[in-house]
């Protein structure tokens, strides 16, 4: 499996005995015990540099790709590289729209959504953000303390977004951030009673989605739910079952993603503060260093499935294998970041795939850049300093979503 193939400014490589690397490498487990709330950077590293197609066998085999050059190609050429099967462990056809898709079907949701996300949407967006972070800070900084990602992170995301999209709710509320908790921590995976749960709180979101959905119809809103009762595909108007998946994919897919990606950047500069004190000083950075973080904190490990034989880096790979995508390790491949290991607030250029690439690029990317931005603006305008609670820990988790979902503050205002 290896081909020692290091890139001479490779840092930070795994050192273990090459015979319990590949081991590792072969019983890669998102969801094991022995990978969660550890630092898999140096894995990823060697990963990339020793066996960038790699292959996996836990649950089942697939390859494990991990080069920036080859994650970027397999993105661009949806043709040979489905999206239909991309979560780990894989092997369960998806019925996300548009995420789930390929070309052409996929094209037209796609641009609906991305449509009710656009720049222009996301910079009106922008006071109602700003409103949920003052509002969130507000009740850290009353206390002294915060639990970054439940206190902060999570409600600001979430409660901004449902407000922009007119869905303001407390029921629904409190079942996305059920689900997005049950994702963020990585735990229930297993339990058939969470499991359970989780269905029961997704149908509720559901179904209060399609109350507002036929509300709106016929309405002259500029709100993106109003504008996609009014969007048509290939002439004819988008049917009850699409706008329902459509909206419904909007309000749950990016509370849980922003809000993790929000607290590993905060994690960590909890941990730096010499770095709090630059952005403080530089707040014109906020927007680099979100793109930055992005690169050098990627969350996600999802996947494709292979349409017909094909090769990556002369590696035979066969009609309906499965690929993992190993997101983490391309942020910080040397042939094309100089001093990968280093964070640089002012990185540019800086083509990470943060929010991927290709046909399947984040329709939220727009808004998640300005949540993560705005909540850098809002919290450090808020505060003098801020460190992690010595009484107590980080803790993260990996699978699909990898991060922090439990974040322990001490505040200084």
């Amino acid at each position: 499996m290896s081909v020692r193939d290091v890139h001479p400014a490779a840092e930070n490589l795994d050192d273990a005995p090459e015979e319990d690397f590949l081991r590792r490498v072969r019983e890669y487990n998102l969801f094991a015990p022995e990978v969660q709330n550890v630092d898999l950077g140096p894995f990823m590293n060697r990963v990339r540099e020793e066996c960038p197609v790699a292959k996996g066998e836990v649950p089942l085999p697939y390859w494990i790709v991990s080069r920036y050059e080859d994650v970027h190609y397999i993105l661009q050429h949806p043709e040979l590289f489905s999206s239909k099967q991309t979560m780990y462990p894989f092997g369960v056809e998806e019925t996300s729209i548009a995420f789930n898709m390929d070309p052409p079907e996929q094209t037209a949701y796609h641009r609906i959504m991305a449509q009710g996300l656009s720049v222009a949407k996301v910079k009106e967006m922008e006071p109602v953000i700003r409103e949920h972070a003052r509002a969130r800070l507000a009740d850290a900084t009353a206390k002294g303390s915060c639990e970054f990602v439940g206190e902060f992170a999570t409600p600001m995301v979430l409660g901004a977004l449902l407000e922009c999209c007119g869905l303001s709710s407390d029921r629904l509320a409190e079942a996305i951030a059920w689900t997005s908790r049950f994702f963020t921590t990585g735990l229930g995976q297993d339990d058939p009673s969470l499991m359970e749960q989780y269905l029961e709180k997704n149908e509720e979101a559901q179904q209060y989605i399609a109350e507002i959905i036929e509300q709106r119809k016929g309405a002259t809103g500029n709100d993106p739910i109003s504008e996609m009762t009014r969007a048509t595909i290939d002439g004819r108007p988008v049917t009850d079952d699409e706008l329902l998946r459509m909206a419904t994919f909007m309000v749950t897919a990016g509370v849980d993603t922003t809000a993790t990606m929000t607290s590993n950047i905060i994690a960590w500069l909890a941990q730096h503060p010499d770095r709090q004190r630059e952005l403080k000083e530089q707040p014109e950075l906020f927007g680099t260093a979100v793109e930055e973080f992005m690169r050098y904190e990627h969350m996600l490990s999802n996947g494709r499935v292979v349409t017909q034989d094909t090769e990556v880096r002369g590696v035979e790979m066969k009609q309906g294998d499965y690929v993992m995508l190993l997101f983490p390790a391309t942020g910080r491949d040397p042939r094309v970041f100089e001093c990968p290991e280093e964070i640089r607030f002012d990185r540019a250029p800086n083509p990470h795939l943060g929010f991927g690439s290709g046909v399947h690029r984040c329709i939220g990317m727009h808004l998640a850049r300005a949540e993560m931005r705005i909540a850098l603006e809002e919290w450090h305008a808020g505060l003098t300093s801020y460190e992690v609670d010595p009484s107590d820990e980080i803790k993260r988790r990996r699978g699909p979503i990898a991060g922090v979902f439990h974040l322990p503050l001490l505040l200084q205002t």
